[in-house]
């Protein structure tokens, strides 16, 4: 599988391409990495080659993609956060609502 080409807006110029590299990182890190790598790792970045299932975590999404590519120079890379998705729509009304809560004192 090529790496998909992105255009002049940096978009990719075909966006199946792209939706099948993202879904077999996510079912690569689903299924062997997660176990291993959470909760210990939460917060780090992970870079994963989706042809050969290897991987590098370290601190930042730019230390994990070169150590990757020190290992994979060739391969299709997808670097993301070990954990959770953080749910950024409760946090900001959780926000919200302390802002309004303070706002009425």
């Amino acid at each position: 599988m090529a790496i998909p080409a992105f255009d002049e807006s940096g978009n990719p110029s075909d966006p199946t391409a792209l939706d099948e590299v993202s879904r077999r990182a996510l079912e690569i890190y689903e299924q062997s990495l997660k176990p291993r790598l959470e909760p210990e790792h939460n917060g780090e970045a992970i870079a994963i080659d989706i042809s050969s299932e290897k991987h590098a975590v370290r601190r930042t999404t730019g230390e994990a993609l070169r150590a990757l590519r020190q290992i994979s120079p060739d391969g299709e890379l997808v670097v993301m956060r070990v954990g959770p998705e953080p749910e950024y729509g409760l946090a900001a009304r959780l926000l919200a609502a302390q802002a309004r809560a303070k706002r009425d004192k």
